[in-house]
């Protein structure tokens, strides 16, 4: 995939978690975490994605966050966010592609 096609799919998918997002101070994290991880400042990404109480909510910050670490080839990052993941139907299937990814 062309890497403007992935910034695109990357940007929409970031818009419309944002949008979802239940309360003004849920929206704030959320921009703030996403602004960090579009800078790989994924240490302050990951600790603001853990302000969200709900699940759901919560995973949909942390796939984003991974987007832009496979972005960066940060594999650490990618197994960090993994292991953080609440659903464990989105962890089995993430950590099989981050096996992948970084063998």
């Amino acid at each position: 995939m062309a890497p403007l096609t992935k910034l695109l799919l990357i940007v929409v998918f970031v818009t419309s978690t944002i949008v979802e997002a239940q309360t003004d101070q849920d929206r704030q994290i959320m921009q703030d975490t996403l602004g960090y991880a579009m800078q790989n400042n994924f240490e302050a990404a990951l600790k603001e994605a853990e302000k969200i109480k709900e699940p759901d909510t919560q995973d949909m910050l942390l796939v984003n966050i991974l987007n832009f670490a496979v972005t960066d080839d940060n594999c650490s990052v990618m197994k960090e966010v993994v292991d953080r993941l609440n659903d464990p139907a989105m962890k089995g299937i993430f950590s099989m592609n981050i096996k992948n990814l970084c063998p």
